[in-house]
């Protein structure tokens, strides 16, 4: 079996002290969890760490079965519930009071604080919980139902609207006010929705979507990554009613792209033959700002994740020798503000990015099973 190594925000060695501006980054608690990581979130409030592991004979102490384990802040076990398949995808609300998983059977599974289930509903997708609105938005990649985009349930488990689809859907994104979001779909066809189960605008691009992303706010701008006929790329960006504000070709071929929280800047992310970059544009006017990256392709790609004040990109120093991990943050200006070298195990590569700004927690979780946090400390 092929390991998985998860990391969230940053990893550094025991005992490091890496410092940003006035802040300094510590080590607050590590340990080891049974079996090898193949997801993990964190709260908005960093109070709930959610990590899923399935059996690996080459981890000593490995559970027989796959587990899901929620910690607190401090490191702590609150609760261990055995799973009776591996899980596809899971989320937890901003709070940390409501845990949703589901599994490759075909499951929808609501836990409480607990961990005691509260419900169980038919469906394999991909969870994200709107907190404010107390609803479960339930996204049909290409594993799950191709006739419906989504599903949407409230807390109680009710399924309250479903989205019906004629065209494959290639990406979906929740706007981080988590009022809106937009799905993407083949032949260049998207969406916006708000609540309550509105479509907001439909419009369409002249070629094939990759990815796509949506602003918070009362008027939120929708933004497309898509590939033309000839193989070039262009992102467009459209306003509310869908009204086409600008095309732009990027710098580098992409394969994501985020906006922040305020609605006023778009960033993307590619990782290929061209090497390993992030670049920023501005939406008013609509231009690309600067890029910033490597010339060397990284052996495996994780995804940008835009903060408040910061963009974080996994990035693999590569030269003949060797490969070694780190993870950068640049501010929205483009500097460099962090160079974190990451220690892993030989064989392990960086995978996603989360973050609980709200207690200046970042966690990570490594394929030797290891589970550590790290505190930003004002100095």
């Amino acid at each position: 079996m092929k390991k998985i190594c998860f990391f969230i925000v940053f990893s550094v060695a025991s005992g490091w002290d890496v410092h940003a501006g006035s802040e300094a980054l510590q080590l607050a608690w590590s340990k080891k969890l049974r079996g090898a990581i193949s997801d993990l979130r964190v709260s908005k409030n960093g109070k709930a760490i959610l990590v899923a592991t399935i059996p690996d004979v080459d981890i000593a102490g490995s559970a027989p079965k796959p587990l899901m384990t929620r910690l607190d802040e401090h490191g702590k076990q609150l609760w261990e519930v055995v799973l009776k398949s591996p899980p596809k995808d899971q989320d937890v609300s901003a709070d940390g009071t409501l845990t949703i998983v589901s599994n490759y059977e075909n499951q929808l599974i609501r836990l409480d604080d607990e961990g005691q289930v509260i419900w169980t509903r038919e469906g394999m997708c991909r969870p994200r919980v709107l907190s404010a609105a107390k609803r479960i938005l339930c996204y049909h990649d290409d594993d799950a139902d191709p006739k419906i985009a989504f599903d949407l349930y409230n807390f109680e488990g009710k399924k309250e609207y479903s989205y019906p689809i004629a065209d494959d859907i290639i990406a979906l994104k929740v706007a981080a006010d988590e009022k809106h979001w937009v799905i993407g779909l083949s032949q260049g066809f998207f969406v916006g929705f708000n609540l309550p189960y509105n479509v907001l605008v439909k419009g369409r691009v002249d070629g094939e979507i990759i990815d796509v992303a949506m602003a918070s706010g009362e008027a939120p701008k929708i933004a497309v990554l898509y590939r033309k006929q000839d193989q070039s790329q262009k992102i467009a960006l459209f306003d509310s009613t869908g009204k086409a504000v600008g095309t732009q070709p990027p710098k580098f071929r992409a394969i994501q792209i985020e906006m922040d929280e305020s609605g006023g800047a778009l960033f993307y992310y590619g990782n290929n033959a061209q090497g390993q970059h992030v670049g920023r544009f501005s939406l008013s006017p609509f231009k690309e700002l600067w890029t910033q990256g490597g010339d060397v392709a990284a052996y495996y790609s994780s995804s940008i994740l835009v903060g408040p004040h910061e963009v974080f990109m996994g990035f693999e120093a590569i030269s003949s020798q060797d490969r070694k991990s780190h993870f950068l943050a640049y501010d929205y200006s483009g500097n460099l503000k962090w160079d974190l070298p990451i220690a892993t195990d030989e064989g392990a590569y960086l995978y996603s990015q989360k973050m609980a700004p709200a207690n200046k927690l970042w966690v990570i979780g490594t394929d030797d099973a290891r589970v550590s946090a790290f505190g930003l400390l004002s100095k």
